[in-house]
C-alpha cells in the first residue's frame, strides 16, 4: 500500500506526541512492507527530501509571504501545501493528521478520486475551535464528510467527536515500543518522581504536579522530582521559589533527548502526567513499559490507559488530590510483582498490537 502522511511538524523540529506518533506509524507501516511518503513543515528557508530510515520525507519551507498576504495562520496556509504535494505524489490512500492539511487533502483527493481518513489527535472541541480558530475549524467541517475514516485515539475522544458534531469515530489506539524501555531497574536510594510534560504547556499542568510534589515531600523525605520535558525552566523556578529550601532542592528539571529517555525511566520510581483533556497520554505507556506505576487526571484518555494495579488517578486542578495520587503510586512501586504488572499493561499498547489496528482503519477506507 502507498500511503501518503500530511503533518503540519514533523522530526527533528518537533517531537512532541503527535508528531512522535506519526514518526512511529511511519517507521512501523514501512517496516510491514508500506510504502510510505511524509509531507511536512520545515523552519529552514529551503525544502529538503530525507530518507528516514525505511520512509521519505518531504520538507516544505513555510509560505510566509503567503500566510501575510492572505492573513493566514502558519498551520492554514500548510493546508495549500497539503492540497499540492497530494496533487503531486500518486497514493493509494492519503491520511491527514491535522484540520487544515485535511481540508487540502480533501480537495486534492477529490481531483485525484483517491480516498483520504484524518486523524484528530487532540481532544476534539468544537467550542475551543468556533471561538479561537473559526477558519481552521471550517477547513475541518470541510473534510469531515469527505474523509473515507476519521480516527481518535481514545473512547473519550470519540465520545466528544459525537457530542460535537453527531457521529462517531474510529477509535485508533496509538502504540510505543514497549521493548525500548524494558530495560533493567535501577532505582537507588531516592525515590524519584519523573514527568517528562513540557513545563512551559500550560495544559500539561506542572505547576499543580509541583504544587502535589511539594505536599508529599513534607512527609516522605526521600521523594525527589525530576522534570525532563521541554520548556523554559523561568516556570519551574518561579515555583521553586516558592517552596521550602530543603523541598526545592529536590526538584530538578532538564531537557533531554528523545533517546535518553528509557535509562531515565529505569532509575525512577512513578511516572506523572498532570494535563487535562488529554487524549491519550502516550507518555503513560511509556512510563509502564518501564516498570513504573503511573499517575494521571481521571480525564480525557487517561483513564483508559491506568489500571488499579498500575496508577492512580486523580480529579483535574486538585493538587491535594494529585498528592494522594503520587503516594499511593509510590506505594504501589514498592510492590514485588509492580514491574511485571505495569510492562503487562504496557504490552497491550505496543505497536506489535496496534500497528493491525491501523492497517484495519486503511483497508476499511480503501473499500
Amino acid at each position: 500500500m502507498r500511503l501518503l502522511f500530511t503533518v503540519p511538524d514533523f522530526w527533528p523540529h518537533v517531537r512532541r506526541g503527535s508528531e512522535r506518533l506519526v514518526h512511529d506509524l511511519a517507521t512501523v507501516m514501512a517496516g510491514r512492507g508500506h510504502e510510505v511518503l511524509v509531507v511536512t513543515r520545515t523552519p529552514e528557508s529551503r525544502g529538503s527530501v530525507v530518507r528516514d530510515g525505511a520512509y521519505t520525507v518531504h520538507y516544505h519551507p513555510a509560505r510566509e509571504g503567503l500566510q501575510q498576504r492572505a492573513g493566514l495562520r502558519p498551520l492554514e496556509t500548510f493546508g495549500l501545501t497539503a492540497m499540492a504535494a497530494a496533487l503531486r505524489h500518486d497514493a493509494d490512500l492519503y491520511h491527514a493528521f491535522y484540520l487544515s492539511d485535511a481540508w487540502g487533502v480533501a480537495l486534492a483527493t477529490a481531483v485525484r478520486r483517491r480516498p483520504f481518513v484524518l486523524s484528530v489527535h487532540g481532544q476534539p472541541g468544537r467550542d475551543h475551535w468556533t471561538r479561537w480558530q473559526h477558519r481552521t475549524h471550517r477547513m475541518f467541517l470541510y473534510a469531515i464528510p469527505r474523509a473515507r475514516g476519521i480516527g481518535v485515539l481514545s473512547q473519550a475522544s470519540a465520545r466528544r467527536m459525537r457530542d460535537d458534531y453527531g457521529f462517531l469515530p474510529t477509535v485508533v489506539t496509538p502504540g510505543i515500543f514497549a521493548e525500548d524501555f524494558a530495560l533493567e531497574r535501577s532505582d537507588g536510594e531516592a525515590r524519584t518522581i519523573v514527568c517528562s510534560a513540557a513545563v512551559d504547556d500550560v495544559r500539561k499542568r506542572i505547576d499543580l504536579l509541583l504544587d502535589a510534589f511539594e505536599l508529599v515531600a513534607r512527609d516522605e523525605p526521600d521523594v525527589q522530582l525530576l522534570l525532563v520535558g521541554p520548556g523554559d525552566p523561568a516556570t519551574v523556578q518561579r515555583r521553586c521559589s516558592l517552596m521550602p529550601p530543603g523541598v526545592a532542592r529536590r526538584v530538578a528539571h532538564r531537557t533531554v533527548a528523545t533517546a535518553e529517555l528509557p535509562e531515565i525511566y529505569a532509575g525512577c520510581t512513578v511516572g506523572a502526567l498532570c494535563s487535562e483533556r488529554e487524549a491519550f497520554g502516550l507518555v503513560l505507556a511509556e512510563y509502564l513499559a518501564a516498570g513504573m506505576p503511573v499517575v494521571g487526571t481521571d480525564d480525557g484518555g487517561i483513564p483508559e490507559v491506568v489500571t488499579a494495579d498500575t496508577g492512580a488517578l486523580f480529579a483535574p486542578g486538585d493538587a491535594a488530590a494529585c498528592a494522594a495520587a503520587l503516594r499511593r503510586a509510590l506505594q504501589l512501586a514498592s510492590r514485588p510483582d509492580v514491574v511485571a504488572g505495569c510492562r503487562a499493561r504496557a504490552r497491550d499498547f505496543d505497536w506489535s498490537v496496534r500497528a493491525a489496528d491501523y492497517e484495519r482503519f486503511y483497508l476499511a477506507a480503501l473499500r
